[in-house]
């Protein structure tokens, strides 16, 4: 007989945008390139000035480490200059009022020189190592095939995982500058004024696609797009119990157990392993019958779901696994049982830890009290792992090893028998 399914909260859709964005929260280093040739004119350079005023008025500048973007400056015509670094602003209050770009008027957009510029001051101590390099390039003129071609410095920017965004800057009775695009990232990262409707907020939602990235070493899912909205991803090439499985993702890489909710989902993380490999993913059954993932949302009979023949099962494990052998399917070992996992860096994970934590406690209470032990429909398999779960977030990690050992050799010599 099948475990019940929760009639009441309802499972997340199967594409979660984890790139959720608002501007108050956008954490960038960014460096404008603004155009001050002649090329530009000083009307337009005083317009181009006041438009990227206005794209960062929303946004939060400072120096905090985090949760606040960083903005310089530099102006570029026959060579570039930094006239504000990084470092320069403490509030957006004080970019507003107390910025004066100066405007040259010379000849030469040497754009090449300003992209390598920035490029240095990028991998200068001046730069955040937690956060994402921006250039943004504000052009009324672009001239390739030159001497100070800037298209190879682009390239070498964006291959070190740099973001460049162009905006075109045509003014009235001017040419228009369609090769600057060719320098921009790939995806809505090029704009122009050209037809009258440039917004502010669309340069702004460029940022929070540049301010959706993976780490180094992990693995993005993009769903079609360049942007990680699906995720994050790292696989760990070792065997663990599920309990420390899930606590190695949260407490090493900040994130949980993979979701799989979709069939798209789990073609991308099975095929992060090798064939044959089996692996833990987040789902998992509670003392109530209930299958629930990570971040504590249920699974509905309707959601998308891929168990083996004969599965869910009310008499197997309450843990669940994946594996690719002649397509995927997930099966019901028991928690202690040993597999790989794939740790899901979880770009809004603050809910997940607090859930996570509030668990625990609820489970500490439940031992001082000798509640877990009473209650109807106890599972003495279940209650072991729990109180094991707290000794090792309380400390006591000696005792956890030693059980993590003994069951991982009695598991490694099972599987060596299949």
């Amino acid at each position: 007989m099948n475990q019940p399914w929760n009639p009441t909260t309802a499972a997340p859709p199967s594409n979660i945008d984890q790139c959720k964005c608002t501007d108050k929260n956008i954490w960038l280093d960014i460096y404008f390139l603004m155009d001050a040739s002649y090329a530009m004119t000083s009307p337009g350079f005083d317009g181009a000035t006041a438009f990227v005023q206005s794209v960062l008025s929303k946004m939060t500048l400072g120096q905090d480490y985090a949760q606040q973007t960083r903005a310089g400056f530099i102006l570029y015509a026959a060579d570039a200059t930094v006239q504000y670094n990084l470092t320069q602003w403490t509030s957006t209050y004080d970019m507003l009022f107390n910025m004066d770009l100066i405007y040259s008027g010379s000849l030469g957009t040497n754009i090449e020189a300003g992209i390598q510029l920035a490029t240095d001051r990028f991998n200068s101590a001046e730069h955040r190592a937690n956060a994402q390099k921006v250039i943004v390039i504000v052009a009324s003129a672009f001239e390739t095939g030159k001497d100070n071609d800037p298209t190879k410095a682009a390239n070498t920017f964006k291959e070190s995982g740099g973001i460049i965004i162009t905006v075109e800057y045509v003014q009235e009775h001017g040419a228009a500058v369609p090769l600057l695009g060719s320098l921009a990232s790939p995806g809505p990262y090029q704009f122009t004024n050209r037809y009258g409707n440039l917004t502010n907020e669309e340069v702004r939602q460029a940022f929070c696609k540049a301010n959706c990235f993976c780490p180094t070493n992990y693995d993005p899912y993009t769903m079609g797009d360049t942007v990680p909205h699906g995720g994050c991803y790292r696989t760990v090439p070792l065997t663990a119990i599920q309990m420390l499985a899930a606590n190695n993702c949260r407490k090493q890489h900040n994130g949980v157990l993979a979701n799989v909710q979709s069939r798209d989902k789990s073609l991308f993380v099975g095929a992060l392993f090798p064939s044959k490999t089996k692996f833990w993913i987040g789902l998992q059954r509670d003392s109530g019958g209930y299958w629930s993932w990570p971040d504590g949302t249920y699974l509905q009979s309707n959601d998308y779901q891929m168990w083996a023949p004969g599965y869910p099962s009310a008499a197997a494990g309450d843990c669940v696994y994946m594996y690719q052998y002649s397509g995927f399917r997930t099966d019901q070992p028991a928690c202690d049982s040993v597999f790989e996992e794939g740790a899901e860096l979880m770009l809004e994970d603050e809910v997940t830890r607090k859930k996570m934590m509030s668990r625990i406690l609820n489970l500490a209470l439940q031992k001082k009290r000798g509640q877990s032990r009473r209650k109807k429909g106890y599972n003495l398999r279940k209650d072991i792992l729990q109180i094991r779960l707290i000794r090792f977030l309380s400390g006591d990690i000696k005792k956890t090893l030693m059980i993590r050992e003994k069951r991982r050799s009695r598991a490694e010599g099972y599987l060596k028998g299949l």
